[in-house]
């Protein structure tokens, strides 16, 4: 095994915190499956998942380091994320979800659980600073002496995007469960909605305007 289980149970630990901290995607997974359901909030933390995935190849490639030292391609990436964003949570706001006929079932066709993980992806892959925080989290649990800091990596990043994953389902079941309870109450996926296109439009600001 290339990393030492006592180092991959203190990773899982910070991890996990890190999970639950309040970010881009999990307000839009929550968003997600507090306004359509479970299977919405399914469908975006699988396309966090992949999202993490191109940005631990980009790491194990040697693209993330030139994505931090380039400050062009990096403030091209930051204005693409922020403009994304702004872009979700203008649409929040202007939106109004239609009722669902029943309270558990997607008031959503198919496709659209496509379109809410290519969301999730995209919102996930075009903040540069995610790659940011890849580069100086991810190897402080790396250990040379145990074979390649590349392996490492990668093993580890695919750790933290299982886990991140697993969080954002458990997660998602959740607030799905609160929709079902709170479905005779007409107002609240709008308020919901309201609240989640604030906290986006402040999100993309801020990503714009940090140096």
């Amino acid at each position: 095994m290339p990393i030492e289980p006592t180092t991959l149970l203190v990773f899982a630990g910070a991890s996990l915190i890190l999970n639950l901290t309040p970010g881009p995607d999990l307000l839009y997974t929550l968003t997600r499956a507090s306004t359509r359901g479970a299977r919405a909030g399914i469908a975006a933390a699988l396309g966090n998942f992949a999202g993490t995935l191109v940005q631990i190849t980009a790491i194990a490639l040697g693209l993330g380091a030139l994505l931090a030292q380039s400050s062009v391609a990096f403030t091209a990436l930051r204005w693409a994320g922020a403009a994304y964003l702004l872009l979700i949570g203008i649409r929040m706001l202007l939106t109004t979800p239609a009722a669902p006929s029943e309270p558990d079932a997607p008031d959503r066709p198919a496709h659209t659980l496509a379109r809410v993980g290519l969301e999730a992806f995209l919102i996930h892959t075009l903040n540069p600073k995610v790659v940011v925080f890849f580069l100086a989290f991810l190897p402080q649990f790396v250990d040379p002496t145990r074979g390649s800091p590349t392996v490492q990596l990668v093993t580890l990043g695919l750790w933290y995007a299982l886990q991140a994953s697993l969080v954002l389902v458990v997660l998602s079941c959740i607030a799905g469960r609160a929709r079902t309870l709170l479905a005779g109450r007409g107002g609240v996926g709008v308020w919901l909605r309201r609240v989640a296109g604030a906290g986006f439009v402040g999100l993309g600001g801020k990503l714009a305007l940090d140096a």
